[in-house]
């Protein structure tokens, strides 16, 4: 026994000699204060083999360990059993195999760490470890177990030193295999944790970096890596959860793994709930980028857009200062966090997770500290937007109301009572509607009450702009009562007029133009005479003007067919007249047909354009008037009776002249035939193609000298031939008068009947005889006329063409029923022009400046007179052209 012991305090000196160091490296009192309360129990060599378990432990030298577990040390003291306690040391023996087995296993499990099979420095999840750490769990607590049944074996001190070895004593730390393995159990625990830990300051990292103050609010891509990198750590803390757990599998646990494994508990649970937390952290910072980004409008600071809530600046920046505000109070609950307060307590820096917790705080202060600032400056320019909306609100209600008073008092020389009335109505809805919004904003501006005085200003700008605004209604009483009298004196001379309008109407009805338009004649000049009582209400001085405007609109279109109808009448009789040589006749029925048109004009208010069949027709009426005139002495003459006398005494000359002759008295006979001469030409002085004097004289010239005569008459008829009777210019007429003449003194004279005929056709003094080639020209012409107005529509160009065809077929063959019929329609289809209407306002400008006109005021007429031609649409105006050309005669 005595060389057993000899050898294994041998071999434990051996290593002794390695660990010494390690131990008495702390303070010498402390080291020999354990030893001496381990010798109290147990030997010198017992208490050697513990210490140097308890240094292999602390070098987590377990191999070593597990090596000193051999019969040597089993065999310890053996000696020292009593020999009469056989039964006890047989249980002894059978605990010793057991513990050689389980130290057997132990061995494996500590290969299998050395061999690094099981990750511990790489673990990522429990997972890894979980099936390694039960089996060794389940094996130190066996192993303990075995110890604590040594221990309860026997008495004797052999079973004390087996049991010391297995469970160790207390006064020396990771004594004993169970101290040992609880040692290299905490330990591959905590190199998983580690492993864990740094994935958790990995992404914590990610978390610093996104949360510093150049990114927390730009970099959207961060913020996503760094709340993912949350929900990372938030999984890994229930990981280091599951792993504390692990601690509890050793039973019998110390007090000091307890409390530190508490600390930790506690620390990991803080954690969690920060990570939990964090969903609103992150919410502020993502609800902080979105309003840096918000692009918000500027404000349409018009009373219709802010009446109508179609600005696009108040609502939105409202939000803003609102989300602002839910910003700041989170970044404020997140700081003020429980979980953040209790892992500040905690001393060390894996307890108290800074490399979390200092990142998240200063997210929250900067979270807060630019909610704060952005809040104050969307709160002041909110501010500011309603104080300028309240003083556009008040501008635009104070106008309104300047613009109530310019209606009653009539400062362009009209007045609008009617107006008046429903616009108080409508400025009264704005005033309700605008204290409302204002009211509104300041109960918005209320909930900023902690950034008040940043905008106290604009505030009491609101509110005075509520008050004015309300001391605009005093004014709607008054209005009322001097706009309900206006009103009446304007509806009295209402009523004068309509006394003829509704006279007017009734003709129009029964198909009566003619009367129609007379009674409307009456009531447009009792609109003139009233038109000063008219203007003190405008809007009915406008009704007014309009229903009379369209009425006459309804009596031109009523009339229109009928003019158009009388006027051919009046050409085709007109024209008959003519043919039949009834001049007089066919000349009033002309002047009938330019009176006619005159009223029409005065009715359109237009000048009419040239009728070219008419003035053809006038043309060749004047013609023959004019030759005729000329050929006769007119009764009206004041000359006429001393014509007449020279005349008479020429032919009295003439008849005793031809007497002497036929006597042979030449002298006797020329002397009197010249004295005839003398007497016609007084006569032709003032009737210079008279026939009857022009006839005279040339029976006179023929008896004077027949040979000249006769040589003068062909000589005559050789230069008229070569007259163009068709320009009908005063030498045609002329030289028709001559024909005449010549033909009343030999109408047997070769050609001169058919040179007469001729000329007479081309005067117009008689129709061109119709051929079958000029009747089909006349046909032809006639037809493309009518085709041109079948696509023309309301054309004008194509009309006008269409109506140069139908004249040249006129020209042609006056007879021509289809050319009338195209003329007729294209005057119907334009009206002869269409009507000028003139506005009431312009209608009551050019009453203004014709009586500036007659009071002699010029150039106030010529300054209306300008206005009135600025609108193009008057420069058609007949009486405003007339009023023009009266004018500028004066200036």
């Amino acid at each position: 026994m005595g060389s057993r012991k000899s050898k294994i305090i041998s071999s434990v000196v051996v290593l002794l000699a390695i660990t010494t160091a390690t131990f008495f490296s702390k303070p010498k009192s402390s080291a020999m204060t354990e030893i001496s309360q381990g010798q109290n129990a147990y030997p010198e060599d017992f208490i050697s083999i513990i210490m140097n378990i308890s240094r292999l432990s602390k070098d987590s030298n377990h191999i070593q360990i597990i090596n000193l577990f051999n019969d040597d040390l089993f065999n310890f003291h053996r000696n020292s059993f009593p020999q009469d306690k056989i039964s006890e040391l047989r249980k002894i023996d059978s605990l010793i195999n057991e513990t050689k087995t389980h130290v057997a296993r132990y061995r494996r499990l500590q290969n299998e760490i050395n061999s690094q099979k099981v990750k511990f420095d790489s673990c990522t999840q429990p997972q890894d470890i979980e099936k390694f750490i039960n089996d060794f769990a389940s094996l130190r607590n066996t192993i303990r177990s075995t110890g604590l049944d040594l221990k309860n074996a026997s008495s004797s001190q052999y079973a004390d030193f087996l049991a010391g070895f297995i469970l160790g004593i207390d006064s020396i730390p990771d004594s004993g295999l169970v101290g040992s393995m609880d040692q290299n159990y905490n330990s591959l625990i905590n190199r998983s944790r580690d492993s864990i830990m740094k994935i958790c300051a990995n992404e914590c990292k990610i978390i610093e970096e996104a949360f510093k103050k150049e990114n927390i609010f730009s970099n959207t891509q961060m913020t996503s890596r760094a709340e993912n990198s949350i929900a990372v750590i938030r999984d890994k803390v229930s990981d280091l959860q599951t792993m504390n757990n692990y601690f509890s599998k050793l039973k019998f646990d110390t007090k000091k793994n307890k409390y530190i494994k508490s600390e930790s508990s506690v620390s990991l649970s803080s954690v969690y709930v920060l990570c939990t937390e964090s969903k609103n952290l992150f919410r502020a910072i993502r609800g902080v980028q979105a309003e840096i980004n918000r692009k918000i409008a500027d404000g349409e600071k018009t009373a219709e857009g802010i009446r109508a809530n179609k600005e696009n600046y108040s609502a939105p920046l409202l939000a803003s200062a609102r989300n602002y505000s839910t910003y700041e109070k989170i970044a404020d609950q997140a700081k003020k966090s429980d979980s953040i307060y209790t892992l500040r307590s905690f001393p060390t820096d894996q307890l108290s997770w800074s490399m979390l917790r200092i990142p998240y705080i200063n997210a929250c202060d900067l979270i807060r500290d630019h909610a704060s600032t952005s809040s104050t400056g969307i709160w002041v320019s909110l501010a500011a937007y309603y104080a300028t909306a309240a003083q556009t609100l008040y501008e635009d209600d104070f106008q309104a109301n300047e613009s109530l008073k310019k209606y009653l008092a009539g400062e362009d020389g009209n007045y609008y009572p009617s107006k008046c009335m429903k616009e108080t109505e409508i400025l009264r809805a704005n005033i309700n509607k605008d204290k409302s919004i204002l009211a509104e904003a300041s109960a918005v501006l209320n909930e900023g009450y902690i950034y008040k005085a940043k905008f106290l200003n604009q505030q009491k700008q609101i509110n005075e702009c509520s008050v004015k605004i309300s001391e605009l209604e005093k004014n709607f009483i008054e209005f009322a009562k001097q706009a309900r009298e206006q009103m009446m004196e304007s509806q009295v001379a209402e009523n004068e007029i309509n006394v003829f309008y509704n006279r007017s109407r009734s003709y129009y009805s029964r198909g009566d133009y003619s009367s129609a338009y007379e009674n409307w004649q009456r009531a447009n000049d009792t609109y003139t005479n009233v038109l000063e009582k008219l203007k003190k209400d405008a809007d009915i001085q406008s009704q007014v003007f309009e229903k009379l405007q369209k009425l006459r609109h309804d009596i031109i279109e009523g009339q229109k067919p009928l003019f158009v109808n009388e006027t051919r009448g009046m050409k085709n009789n007109a024209r008959n007249e003519y043919y039949a040589g009834n001049f007089t006749k066919a000349t009033s029925i002309l002047a009938r047909i330019d009176k006619k048109r005159d009223d029409w004009a005065k009715l359109m208010d237009i000048t009419l354009e040239p009728d070219a069949e008419l003035e053809r027709l006038k043309d060749y009426v004047n013609t023959a008037i004019a030759i005729r005139e000329g050929r006769e002495i007119s009764a009206y003459d004041s000359k006429a009776p001393e014509m007449r006398q020279n005349l008479s005494i020429a032919k009295k000359y003439y008849q005793e002249g031809e007497k002497l002759s036929s006597k042979g008295k030449k002298k006797e006979s020329e002397k009197l035939l010249n004295e005839a001469k003398l007497k016609i030409n007084q006569v032709k002085i003032y009737y210079p193609r008279n026939k009857d004097a022009s006839s005279l004289g040339l029976r006179i010239d023929k008896l004077l000298d027949p040979k000249t005569f006769s040589a003068a008459f062909d000589s005559k008829f050789s230069q008229l031939k070569q007259v163009n009777y068709s320009s009908r210019s005063a030498m045609a007429q002329e030289s028709y008068s001559t024909l005449l003449d010549l033909y009343e003194m030999n109408p047997s004279y070769p050609g001169l009947k058919n040179l007469l005929a001729s000329a007479e056709i081309d005067l117009g003094l008689k129709p061109k005889p119709m051929t079958k080639v000029s009747t089909a020209g006349a046909a032809k012409l006639a037809n493309e006329a009518q085709q041109i107005l079948n696509s023309a529509g309301r054309d004008t160009i194509l009309l006008q063409q269409a109506k140069n065809k139908a004249n040249q077929a006129l020209e042609i063959n006056p007879n021509n029923e289809k050319a009338i019929m195209v003329l007729d329609e294209i005057a119907l289809r334009t009206g002869q022009q269409s009507a000028v209407t003139l506005s009431a306002k312009d209608e009551q400008l050019y009453h203004s400046a014709l009586a500036d006109l007659q009071n002699n005021n010029i150039i106030e007429a010529n300054a209306k007179l300008t206005r009135l031609l600025a609108n193009s649409a008057n420069t058609r105006s007949a009486k405003i052209l007339k009023l023009k050309k009266r004018i500028e005669a004066q200036l």
